[in-house]
């Protein structure tokens, strides 16, 4: 006769299915609910027990068990969008462990008998612990061999440098149209930014944890300035499956890729309701999942394939050379009426990005790259945009302009006294000759400033020469024009009421009398 205990049978059958639950977590790569795990355990552990008493052998039966393992599964997973892939993952490991359990009570050769139809077998705990590792090591070696020969050589390794700080992880390569930068034209790789963990500051982590990248317009500006080194900025994209919009992203020093680098790439992360199923169409999608869930990938697209799961997940993004065209006016005027709606707000934000643009490129001559100023302004442009009233009767275009430049002036203002690095060989002019003039070749360089005086002198003289040749009349139109010897630079108008004649007559002697001048000069040099 068998003796089963049925506190050991409770509290090993509730460890072990503990254990269960949470290896079929971590391979679905889930975040962890351990008290959920935990009451699933003990769930299992009573079922353990029930099987054995008397007159409940009926709980043995297969279908019994098999609603068994699913309540066990709702009870530790429910909730999650993964439910049915962590249910037949749970089976997975649980089949495992208990050919781990089979083959150790052979093995022990202890046997092993049956009661109301349940193999028992009098293990040690640490063995069955042993058991449970054992076969989680198994999965996962299974798992990743399967992935790997299913992407056939399509995980790569990847790394990224932002301010300085650098992380490495696996990318899965994608293939379709590459989603680019419209301002820069740089490449633009979509990455989660849990995988950039290692690279981001603390205050840019904790802002993201949030789960504000649902909203990147209203997250531009606090993390602009949590990281200004970051370069934030917006980039827009369209999709299939999901409406297009707009990714929060930032600026690398560098990426490489598969050992290919790409010192100027763009990084914006996904929104947490595409899933993780998400597949960019560009150079690399930089997911840096782990090679297991790739696999599970390939499953769920055979089972969306054959109509068993919805294709709500599955998303295919890209993007375009250009920046969104402007709205109609019929367009505009019905988003504006919806002003207070979120999904109106984001649309008039995207496709006023143009105006963002045009304003920028005013305040290239600043010194401040252009890609942030545009980042500044379109940070204005949110602001217009949720500040904006149709009672004003006055147009977005013309409201958002002046928030535009005024966003900008007052980051211009604020950075003014600020240093800013300039190369040696950043072009400034050209020289005599037409040629480039580079920093590197001015600084230093004493004959420069011993030559330019005498060059000066030069042309004073060439000029005096050339005017000789003028008649008395264009002499002193060309001196009192242009303050020559000394005197007042006057205009046309004061120069033709001074001689008493008209003032379009005089724009017509001027003109023939800088021509003459230029001739002289050239022949005379």
């Amino acid at each position: 006769m068998t003796v089963v205990y049925v506190d050991s049978v409770f509290v090993l059958n509730a460890l072990m299915d503990y254990l269960l639950v949470l290896c079929a977590a971590r391979l679905a790569g889930i975040p962890l609910r351990r008290r959920r795990y935990l009451l699933a355990g003990l769930l299992g552990g009573a079922y353990a027990v029930a099987v054995f008493l008397p007159g409940l052998g009926f709980l043995s039966a297969t279908p019994v068990k098999l609603a068994a393992g699913i309540l066990l599964a709702l009870a530790a997973y429910g909730g999650e969008a993964k439910l049915l892939r962590l249910t037949l993952l749970l089976f997975a490991v649980s089949c495992a462990m208990a050919g781990c359990v089979l083959a150790l009570g052979l093995v022990a050769g202890g046997g092993v008998p049956m009661v109301n139809g349940v193999f028992y077998t009098d293990v040690d705990a640490k063995v069955l612990l042993t058991a449970a590792a054992a076969a989680y090591l198994v999965l996962t070696v299974v798992f990743r061999a399967a992935a790997g020969k299913g992407v056939r050589g399509e995980l790569v390794r990847a790394q990224v440098c932002l301010a300085g700080r650098t992380t490495a992880f696996t990318a899965f390569c994608d293939t379709g149209n590459a989603l680019r930068d419209p301002v820069s034209g740089a490449p633009v790789l979509v990455v989660s930014p849990g995988r950039l963990d290692g690279a981001l500051p603390r205050e840019v982590r904790s802002l993201l944890d949030r789960g504000a990248l649902e909203r990147p317009a209203e997250l531009l500006e606090p993390m602009m300035r949590a990281a200004p080194e970051l370069r934030f900025r917006l980039i827009p994209y369209h999709a299939v499956g999901v409406a297009g919009g707009l990714l929060l992203a930032v600026r690398s020093d560098w990426t490489e890729v598969a050992g290919s680098g790409m010192p100027d790439c763009r990084l914006p992360f996904p929104p947490q309701s595409w899933g993780r199923d998400t597949a960019p169409c560009g150079a690399a999608r930089l997911e840096g999942e782990e090679t297991m869930k790739d696999w599970m990938k390939q499953w769920r697209r055979l089972l969306v394939r054959v109509g068993l799961l919805p294709p709500a997940e599955l998303h295919y993004i890209g993007g375009s050379d250009t920046l969104p065209p402007p709205l109609s006016r019929e367009r505009e005027a019905e988003l504006l009426e919806r002003i207070g709606e979120e999904d109106a707000r984001k649309e008039l934000i995207e496709h006023n990005l143009r105006l963002v643009v045009y304003i920028a490129r005013r305040f290239e001559n600043t010194g401040v790259g252009i890609e942030d100023l545009i980042s500044i302004g379109t940070i204005g442009l949110i602001k217009a945009v949720g500040t904006y009233r149709t009672d004003k009767n006055i147009k977005l275009a013309t409201y958002a302009s002046r928030c535009i430049e005024n966003e900008i002036l007052m980051y211009l203002r604020k950075n003014a006294g600020r240093k800013g690095e300039v190369s040696f060989d950043e072009p400034l002019n050209t020289d005599w000759d037409g040629n480039e003039l580079l920093l590197s070749d001015v600084l230093g360089t004493e004959a420069d400033v011993v030559m330019r005086p005498i060059e000066e002198d030069v042309e004073r003289d060439l000029l005096a020469a050339a005017i000789n040749v003028l008649s008395p009349r264009e002499k002193q139109i060309i001196t009192l024009r242009f303050g020559l010897g000394g005197g007042k630079e006057q205009t046309q108008k004061e120069v033709a009421d001074q001689l008493g004649i008209s003032q379009s007559y005089i724009s017509r002697l001027e003109k023939r009398i800088i021509s003459r001048l230029k001739k002289e000069i050239l022949r005379l040099s």
